[in-house]
């Protein structure tokens, strides 16, 4: 038993035998059933720091009634309720200091065997007793450990409080914000129950790491990890998805009705597993029609789950903004990762085809990069990549979303065993060949280029070129394409490209040539 049993009425013996009882059965440490304890059992994981969690949990329901401490820190518009048993409709829900009964024959009933079987659908929880002793109106607060057949006994927190139960006349739960009626057709559901919530919140993200191991001249095997960061809430053993995409929650900064004193979404009717997984997967703020509208009242949560999410990312890059329409997920089951806690999963390893490619957009060195091809039904997201072989590291960077069924470039190096030289000629001058004015005259001048390029590499190379010129293109040797710049239309500021698509083979020397005009002023 507890330190202190204090009795605010003379306690005969029989009543001493009836608090020894209560007491023992205090120390067993019951579990209201009316308490609703929802465990997580889904978590869907955003790349900008959020994440969308499903809980669920059984509970016995009292004329309808729950009660919960459950209350997350939802955005605006995401927080919903719903059952999973046929025929009943989570249909109000309330937020606020405690649940309060009267016991005055309107609220609740005063007689003595039926307050206390409403009195012990409060056990183990924290409340306050309004109770009355020579006309003096008293109140016990604390934890509720047992109900006996004339006191209930009250853990005040080092003393036990022996309250007569005929005197009670209020009850109000402490820490217990969250209250919920369920109904079943036109009367109060009963019984036992299953209900679940479904929120939207910030706390959590995860971060892409690609391993790309280079088997062979055309195969390499591709590992996609990622790192979850966990500020939010505890996931044991519950299954998480990782989504590629980034959804639309337009009222996301602004706390959700629950917890900001404002107006709730409810989800009515039964929920299955095939609507669970359509409302997990949708992405929405409208995740199932609506149902009635009840006022709440205000209880503020405060969360900077947030400020933790934004340190761990540091100076990450925002990659989270690609395929804002197009969804894929990944998904792991029987995940557990604690609050705080940070993990590496591995999402997948495939054998993919890949091709070496060259190019160079002059003026920058020519780079050598991989192509990697999505051959199959679903996206690759952006993120950091390793590349290596059996025997060496090759190259890390950002390896940037690619789709399913496209190609998405990775680069390697400079590409060192391609050399070039470039050079380039006056071939013709048209003096005059525009007059503005009387002192502003500009001459035609047609330039010739020559570019010579050399493979010293082992192997075939595929080289492509994009080279800019100051002028109006003409012409390109070798299927040389010529392009002509519309955003610098003004005679002396024109300019163009040239791109080429080549393939060398070792030892191969290719020289490539090109004309293009440009104005200048007349000297």
């Amino acid at each position: 038993m507890l330190a202190t049993i204090k009795c605010h009425r003379a306690v005969s013996a029989a009543a001493a035998i009836v608090l020894a009882t209560a007491g023992a059965f205090a120390e067993d440490d019951p579990k209201s059933p009316h308490l609703w304890e929802p465990r997580t059992k889904s978590a869907t994981v955003f790349k900008d720091g959020y994440g969308f969690f499903m809980r669920e949990g059984d509970v016995t329901l009292r004329d309808g009634w729950a009660v919960s401490g459950a209350l997350p820190p939802a955005a605006y518009g995401t927080l919903a309720f719903y059952s999973l048993s046929d025929n009943q409709l989570v249909d109000l829900a309330s937020s606020g200091p405690g649940h309060m009964v009267e016991f005055n024959d309107v609220d609740a009933p005063k007689d003595a065997a039926k307050k206390r079987a409403i009195l012990e659908g409060y056990l183990d929880m924290k409340l306050s007793l309004n109770w009355k002793r020579d006309k003096d109106e008293r109140m016990t607060s604390g934890r509720l450990v047992s109900v006996g057949e004339s006191f209930a006994l009250v853990d005040e927190g080092g003393q036990t409080v022996a309250v007569p139960t005929e005197d009670i006349s209020r009850l109000q739960l402490i820490e217990l914000p969250l209250r919920l009626h369920v109904s079943e057709g036109e009367k109060d559901a009963s019984g036992k129950t299953q209900l679940g919530m479904a929120y939207l919140r910030e706390g959590i993200t995860w971060i892409p790491e690609y391993t790309l191991n280079i088997l062979d001249e055309s195969n390499a095997e591709l590992t996609l990890k990622g790192v979850i960061i966990n500020h939010a809430e505890d996931l044991i053993h519950a299954d998480v998805n990782f989504v590629v995409g980034t959804p639309n929650f337009a009222h996301r900064a602004r706390l959700g009705p629950l917890v900001a004193g404002q107006v709730l979404r409810m989800i009515g009717g039964r929920v299955d597993g095939m609507v669970m997984s359509q409302i997990a997967n949708s992405f929405t703020a409208n995740m199932a029609p609506d149902g009635r509208m009840d006022t709440i009242s205000e209880h503020r949560v405060e969360d900077r789950s947030g400020d933790a999410i934004r340190d761990a990312m540091g100076n990450l890059p925002n990659i989270s903004a690609e395929a804002a329409t197009d969804f894929s997920v990944y998904r792991k089951g029987e995940l557990s990762i604690r609050t705080g806690e940070k993990a590496v999963v591995t999402l997948f390893k495939k054998k993919i085809e890949y091709q070496h490619l060259y190019e160079w957009n002059h003026p920058a060195p020519i780079r050598h990069s991989l192509v990697l091809k999505n051959m199959s039904d679903s996206p690759w997201t952006t993120g950091s990549m390793m590349a290596l072989t059996s025997t060496q590291p090759l190259a890390e960077d950002l390896f940037k979303y690619v789709p399913a069924g496209g190609s998405g470039t990775f680069p390697i190096s400079e590409a060192l065993n391609i050399s070039k030289k470039i050079s380039e000629v006056e071939a013709d001058r048209k003096l005059k060949e525009y007059v503005a004015n009387d002192r502003n005259t500009f001459d035609l001048v047609r330039l010739g280029g020559e570019i010579v390029l050399r493979n010293f590499d082992k192997s075939d190379v595929h080289l492509v070129i994009d080279y800019p010129v100051p002028g109006k293109p003409l012409e390109a040797s070798n299927g040389g394409t010529v392009e002509t710049g519309t955003d610098k239309l003004a005679l002396t500021e024109r300019a163009g490209r040239i791109k080429w698509d080549l393939n060398m083979k070792p030892g191969e020397t290719v020289t490539l040539t090109y004309a293009y005009d440009r104005y200048v002023r007349t000297n």
